[in-house]
Order: structure tokens, then C-alpha cells, then sequence
């Protein structure tokens, strides 16, 4: 169970925490204006053989500042629907204290986050509801000691969590890609009379998607209670206890809301609508609600005690956990046996044991429980008589650990619970009687599999920390490898099998890694400073997964990173020569072509070349190779701290290099899948710009050949951000030489202030490609606020 903070004796501390800040969108896609768009949808349209959709006349109506606008409309939709800066606030109110016999902690917080839409309080006059994203969380935590005996410590915990979310009656994601994809120039937000725009193409107007969809709301209700005793058993023998907890998890989750749909209009040349959609009314509150109720219980045996040069700690623990809810057809229940043993010798040698033995309903009799050992050693050398007569090192000590860890948890997407058992669902209906009635079927779904059984982690760590230069530097590295075995996988089988069948425990992972950390720290009268140099190497390799036959080595996902990413080596773009061979030569045998063919789809002059990485003359899914991994290989960060007086400096700078990311999107993929163009299609190729054009040519059908998976998507995410500064001044108040507040302190802070990175474009997020674009964007995030402590 976790460690939380608890009440002082003799002492009476209350502190009061209030902060208050913006949340800044950041950079918005560089959408093309209406003009541009229809420029280059005529282009693409040409492109592939199609009549251009938009006369000259309506291109040349955009030169016109003083143009109708509801006939002529140039949308920034970003700009229409998305504020740039959004209001939270956080409050924490602490009570802290007791006495030799009754020791407290108390805590209350409240979190409020607005969302970032505009418009999304036109209903609340009318219709008593807001259409805008909004989250509140009330939380509070009560943490009680009763010592009753001079040897009986009674605690009681409390905490409790409280959130209130408000949506729009349309998801998010649907709202940022409607943003995202709807051209500025086929109609406007709404008409001067509130009628939303649109067309028989375009019906998901956002503002109307936002505000004319309903609303849905989330609440959400977490409790937490735990009791605890220890009792000392010293009258047997010193360092002796009894520890027992019991523990009581309630979640409770509700939804509702009211939804309805909107119909959209296009003004016609008579000065009338034409309208598409279903101008319906809000449906009824719906409502329905999850509950979720866990029980845990733990008792141990400890002991802890010193002999001279000797000290030894050890505890065997007894614990189970019970788990019921909303739509669990059975409760989930663990159970298991743990204990450490653990001796110190002259405060140089460390040496411990950890052992586990846990069970779980989720695995077959007679493989429910496993036992999962870890050993554990270390060598203080500083402390040695031979390190005695040297100031260069202070600390230093050298460890190593080996053990193993197991998880029953193997419900993951697509996997039921109990795969030790056949599994049967609903089959073909029946008919009997002399008066015919049906009646519903079973039918076998998936097949047992009645070995199934622990996933396993092997793993080893050897690290060292070293503090030198008067503990001015310190060092801490820390190398390790790890294996899994018996990962789930599915097997493969024969079709002409007619079942599935479940999961087996085949999968095999190692994975292995390098991390340190070297920090500076220097304190004299009014200075201090640190500064900390962290970084971290991983590397993970899928040694077995059933994979499927591949025909080429280069395809094999086994013996690569399991974030693998594969797609085409890209060549450039095809000629006007090279497309006309190609299309002259579809009938040709492949062993008889002079250039590769792709089976992709008709192939015109600009579209994308890729590598004929087989030698077959066919480019298709066989040449794909691997092209990197979506995860990080090298993680790097800076962390740095400044005092003066009363004045105080924080910085974390974080970083990440070695893994790759596709940069496919609505954003940069001109008109493929309805999306709209931005400034990264700008340089695409034409006839003219043959020669220096880096995006292929423009295309309003789907394109498949263009946009496969491809090294010409992949871009490295390495990147450096300022995840997070603060800047603070700390005092005391005194009035009339007594103090009235023991330290106030007034600081300013902010996260993801800024980054740098190697993608092709300013507003995507390397962590996160697709945030602003077809969900939510990450924020940056600026604070004001004081700490005030009696």
C-alpha cells in the first residue's frame, strides 16, 4: 500500500496553497486560405483527369476585399472555434499535527480546467447547459493516528476524489478533424439569421458540431478507506510486529446528457436556403452509470533489530484483494504470500531477499499460483578501512540485483478473462414445436487453452552511486537487462479450422538499458545551487511472437524493436517518361519490365517511386522494410535549481533522440481522404517544379500509391522541450515582531514552454503527432500562485 503523508507530533502546521494560470492552444495547422484551396483543387483535379470544380471568376472573387462574404466565405476555422488561451486554477488547503497520543493529516484541493472552444456557452441562457469542455476535481485526504496502548498504533485513512466533466454532444476527435478538413470557402460559420452553413459534401459544420449536437457530462466518484494496526510485540522479543490493514475501494462513474441533431444551409443565387441534415430537438436526459467496488487486506510479521555490526529487517506478509463491479460477470480475486529478509554487516555489506507467492482466479487449478524470487546485494566501499585515508570520494557504493516478477493481468485488448476455458457466444437460432417458435443458439467461439499460465520478467540491474569533491558531485548509474517469457500470443492455425483459438504463452521480449544521473550542488549562506545531468539508454528486441510467414528476412517484425515501423523506401518522383513506360508496359510480364510497376493504382507523372526491394519489377506490401522505432532508444534531461536569499530558480529540460514518427495526418496530406491542404504541400510537384519538388503531385481521389507508409512520412522525433521552470520568493510575515505567517511563498511556473525538434512543420508535437489536428491539443500551461504556511 502506498506511503502517504502523515500527521506530527507536538507541532501544529496549517499551509495554504493557490495558484492560478492560462493554458495556451500554441501553433494552430498553416491551413491554405480560400483561394489558395481552390487553386490547387482545381490543379489536383487536373491532375487526375477531372473537370477543375471552381470558375476563374469564383478564384478572382477572393481579390475583392468587399465581397459577399456568406456567398464568398474565407474561413480560418482554427481561429472560429478555438480560443488561444483558457483559464485554470488549483487551491490546496493543509492541516497538520497532533499530540504524542493522536497525531492528523488533513488535505482538501479543487482543479478547475475550461476548455478551449468558443461558442460553447450560446445554449447556457436558453437551454441551462454549456457545449464547452470543463473539468472540476474536488479531492481530500484525512490521515488519523490513535496510539491506544503504549504498544497499539491504530490508523485510519480517508480520501476521497470527486470529478465533474462536461463535453460537447460530439466527441472532441470529431470536432478537431471536422477544424481540420473543412475548406474555408464552401461555406460560412452560420448566416447573419443563425442558420449553420454547409453543403450536400459538408455537413459536419464544426461550430454546428460543437454547439447544435447536445452535451454530455461525466461524473465520477473515487472513495478510499483504509484501517490499519500495528501492535509491537517487543514483550517477545525487540523489533517485533504485527501489522494488519484492511482497505475498502469505491468507484462510482455516471454519464449523461442530452443530444440532438443539426441540419446545415446553403444560400442559393434566389436569396433562399437550401438545407441537408435533420433540424431535430434535444432528446431526454440519458443517463448511465459503472460501479466498481475493491476490497484489500494485508497482515505481516516483522521484525527488525541490531546486533553490534549486525542488523537485520525480514516481514511475512499475507494479503488478498477482491474485486466486483458493473458488467463483470465474476469478481476479480488475488491472493499471495510475500516476505523480505534482509542483513547488514558493519554498515558495508547489504544482502536481501525478496520472495512472492501469488495466486490469481484468472488462471487455471494447479497453475493459479507462482512463486517469483529476487536476490539483491551491495558493498558500501566507502566505509572500508582502506578508503579512510583519501578525501576524493565520500560515498561510494556498488549494487546488484536479480530476481523475478510475474503478471496474471492477461486481459489485455482482444483477450477475455478465463482462457483456460472454452468459450461459447450466441449461434444460429432454432425452430420447434407444432406451433413453431425460435429460440437462440450457442456456438463455440474460441477454444481453450488449459496451460495458460504466468507471464514472467527475468531481470538484472548493476549500478554503482558515487559522491566525490566533498559530496559536491554526485553519480549514480544503473545498467540492467531484462527477459519476458510466456508473453500471450496468438497461434497460428488453418482457416479450414472454422474457430478460433485462445492465446498462448509463447512470446519472448528482452529488452536492456543503461541510466545515470550526475549532479553538481553547492550551499553557502545565501547560495545554493544544483544542477543535475540525466540520461537513459533502452533497447527491446521481440525475440518470439508466432509471427506470420513473411517471405523476406527484411519483413520480419522478430529481432526488432516491438515499436517497430515499416513502410517503403521512397525514390523520388515518377517522370513524365518513366509513367508513360510504365502504362505501356501493364501487359508486359513483371520478369520483362524495364521499370518496377506498382499495385497501387494508375500511375501518373509526380506520383511517389519507392524501391523494388525484392528484385521482382513489382512494387507492392513485399517491399516494405523497417524503417525505425516509434519509441525513443535515448532520453536526456537537465534539471537544474538556483537560492539567493529568498529568492529560488527550478528547470527541467527534457529530451528524447532515436525514435521516429509518421507525420501522416489531416494536416499534410493535401486532399487525400477530404483532408485540406496547409503549407506543407506548397512545394508539390508540378511540370514545372519538377526538378526541385519535395511532395508529390496533387490528387482530390485517394491516392493510394502517394500516401503508402514510407520513409517520405518518417520523420526523427528526437527532441528537446522546457517541460517546466519555476520562479519563487519565500519570507516570513511578522506583525509587530510576531510571526503571523511562517513562510509565504510566491512563485510563478509554466510547462512545455518550449521546444525544439526535427520535424517538417511547427505545429505538430513529436510526443504527440496528432494533437491539435484530430484531438486535442497539448497545452502550455503558465501559473501564478503562493504557498502560505502558519
Amino acid at each position: 500500500m502506498a506511503t502517504t503523508k502523515r500527521g506530527l507530533a507536538n507541532t501544529s502546521e496549517v499551509s495554504f496553497v493557490a495558484q492560478s494560470g492560462l493554458q495556451y492552444t500554441g501553433a494552430s495547422p498553416d491551413f491554405l486560405g480560400a483561394q489558395q484551396y481552390m487553386q490547387l483543387y482545381n490543379e489536383g483535379a487536373i491532375n487526375d483527369g477531372l473537370p477543375a470544380k471552381y470558375s476563374q471568376a469564383q478564384i478572382d472573387a477572393y481579390n475583392n476585399p468587399s465581397r459577399d462574404q456568406m456567398r464568398n466565405p474565407d474561413v480560418n476555422w482554427n481561429d472560429e472555434m478555438l480560443k488561444k488561451t483558457t483559464s485554470q486554477s488549483r487551491y490546496n488547503l493543509m492541516f497538520r499535527g497532533g499530540t504524542n497520543d493522536f497525531r492528523y493529516y488533513v488535505m482538501m484541493g479543487y482543479l478547475h480546467q475550461g476548455g478551449i472552444f468558443k461558442n460553447g456557452d450560446v445554449n447556457k441562457e436558453q437551454f441551462g447547459f454549456t457545449n464547452n469542455i470543463d473539468f472540476k476535481r474536488y479531492n481530500f485526504r484525512t490521515n488519523l493516528d490513535f496510539q491506544a496502548t503504549k504498544r497499539l498504533l491504530l490508523s485510519l485513512d480517508l480520501s476521497g476524489r470527486l470529478e465533474d466533466r462536461n463535453y460537447p454532444g460530439t466527441g472532441t476527435g470529431t470536432i478537431f478533424n471536422a477544424i481540420s478538413s473543412s475548406p474555408g470557402n464552401e461555406f460560412p460559420v452560420k448566416y447573419p439569421d443563425d442558420k449553420i452553413g454547409g453543403t450536400s459534401q459538408f455537413q459536419n459544420n464544426p461550430y454546428g458540431l460543437l454547439t447544435s449536437t447536445g452535451y454530455a457530462t461525466e461524473f465520477r466518484r473515487n472513495f478510499l478507506g483504509t484501517i490499519k494496526l500495528k501492535h509491537e510485540l517487543d514483550m517477545i522479543t525487540p523489533g517485533l510486529s504485527i501489522n494488519s490493514a484492511f482497505a475498502f475501494d469505491n468507484y462510482f462513474y455516471t454519464n449523461g446528457g442530452r443530444t440532438k441533431t443539426f441540419a446545415v444551409y446553403q444560400l442559393q443565387p434566389d436569396n433562399t436556403y437550401k438545407s441537408f441534415g435533420t433540424e431535430g430537438l434535444l432528446n431526454v436526459v440519458s443517463r448511465s452509470n459503472d460501479q466498481d467496488r475493491r476490497t484489500t487486506f494485508y497482515t505481516n510479521v516483522a521484525y527488525q533489530r541490531e546486533f553490534g555490526k549486525h542488523r537485520v529487517e525480514g516481514f511475512l506478509n499475507y494479503n488478498q484483494s477482491y474485486e466486483n463491479g458493473n458488467g463483470f460477470d465474476f469478481p476479480y480475486a488475488s491472493q499471495g504470500f510475500a516476505s523480505r529478509l534482509s542483513y547488514v554487516f558493519d554498515q558495508r555489506y547489504l544482502f536481501e531477499f525478496n520472495g512472492s507467492y501469488s495466486g490469481s482466479e484468472n488462471l487455471p487449478e494447479g497453475k493459479r499460483f507462482g512463486f517469483f524470487p529476487t536476490f539483491s546485494a551491495g558493498w558500501i566501499v566507502s566505509e572500508e578501512a582502506f578508503m579512510k585515508n583519501q578525501s576524493f570520494i565520500t560515498y561510494l557504493k556498488i549494487r546488484g540485483s536479480f530476481g523475478y516478477t510475474g503478471n496474471a493481468d492477461i486481459t489485455g485488448a482482444g483477450t477475455q478473462r478465463f482462457l483456460y476455458q472454452n468459450f461459447y457466444t450466441g449461434g444460429a437460432s432454432y425452430v420447434f414445436g407444432n406451433n413453431p417458435a425460435s429460440l437462440g443458439g450457442r456456438t463455440q467461439a474460441r477454444l481453450a487453452n488449459p496451460d495458460v499460465t504466468w507471464e514472467t520478467l527475468r531481470q538484472a540491474n548493476v549500478g554503482f552511486d558515487l559522491y566525490f569533491l566533498k559530496e559536491h558531485f554526485r553519480l549514480s548509474v544503473d545498467m540492467f537487462k531484462e527477459k519476458r517469457t510466456d508473453i500471450l500470443t496468438t497461434p497460428i492455425i488453418s482457416g479450414t479450422m472454422g474457430i478460433a483459438t485462445a492465446p498462448y504463452n509463447q512470446g519472448i521480449m528482452d529488452n536492456k538499458g543503461l541510466e545515470g544521473e550526475l549532479s553538481y550542488h553547492y550551499e553557502k549562506n545565501k547560495i545554493g545551487f544544483s544542477i543535475a545531468l540525466l540520461g537513459s539508454w533502452t533497447e527491446n528486441t521481440l525475440v518470439f511472437n508466432n509471427e506470420v510467414f513473411r517471405p523476406y528476412d527484411y519483413l520480419k517484425r522478430t529481432g526488432r524493436p516491438t515499436s517497430s515501423v515499416f513502410g517503403m523506401i521512397s525514390e523520388g518522383f515518377y517522370t513524365v517518361a518513366e509513367a508513360t513506360k510504365i502504362n505501356n508496359e501493364l501487359a508486359m510480364p513483371a520478369a520483362n519490365k524495364t521499370i518496377p510497376l506498382p499495385l497501387f493504382g494508375t500511375v501518373k507523372a509526380g506520383d511517389m517511386k519507392y524501391k523494388d526491394q525484392n528484385g521482382d519489377n513489382l512494387i507492392d506490401v513485399y517491399d516494405q522494410t523497417y524503417l525505425g522505432s516509434s519509441l525513443p532508444k535515448y532520453f536526456y534531461g537537465i534539471r537544474g535549481g538556483f537560492r539567493y536569499a529568498n529568492f529560488d530558480l527550478s528547470f527541467l529540460l527534457q529530451g528524447a533522440a532515436g525514435g521516429v514518427v509518421d507525420v501522416r495526418n489531416v494536416s499534410t496530406q493535401g486532399f487525400q481522404g477530404g483532408a485540406k491542404p496547409s503549407t506543407f504541400v506548397l512545394n508539390r510537384w508540378t511540370p514545372e517544379t519538377a526538378g526541385m519538388a519535395d511532395f508529390p503531385r496533387l490528387s482530390v481521389v485517394n491516392n493510394a500509391l502517394n500516401y503508402q507508409a514510407s520513409d517520405f512520412w518518417i520523420y526523427k522525433s528526437d527532441y528537446l522541450k522546457l517541460k517546466n521552470v519555476e520562479v519563487g520568493f519565500s519570507t516570513a510575515i511578522r506583525n509587530k515582531g510576531k510571526v503571523v505567517i511562517d513562510n509565504m511563498r510566491i512563485f510563478v511556473n509554466g510547462s512545455n514552454l518550449f521546444i525544439m525538434d526535427k520535424l517538417p512543420v511547427k505545429w505538430m508535437d513529436p510526443e504527440m503527432s496528432g494533437a491539435g489536428i484530430g484531438n486535442y491539443p497539448r497545452m502550455r500551461i503558465v501559473n501564478v500562485g503562493g504557498q502560505f504556511t502558519f
